[in-house]
């Protein structure tokens, strides 16, 4: 995360992508380290979860991801799980 001069020095480590989920659309790998939602640092689940509140289901978002030793950013559209 230092590498990248983020303004967050945790992340939140994606440990499993359901298919055909609006994660995995996106393009979300395991593995992946979330630092990032629509420009909003991601420090915690609970973070993420908060940034995840209704008011953004179904509205497009920027999820910014390292991957590796590689930063991306996805368009992602949440949505409820079924």
């Amino acid at each position: 995360v230092r590498f990248y001069n983020l303004p967050v020095t945790t992340a939140v480590l994606v440990v499993g992508v359901q298919p055909d989920s609006p994660a995995a659309t996106a393009g979300l790998q395991d593995g992946d380290l979330i630092v990032s939602f629509d420009d909003q640092p991601v420090g915690s689940v609970e973070q993420l979860h908060r940034l995840l509140g209704e008011e953004r289901i179904d509205r497009w978002a920027t999820i910014t991801v390292l991957r590796r030793y590689e930063r991306f950013e996805f368009a992602i559209r949440p949505t409820v799980a079924k």
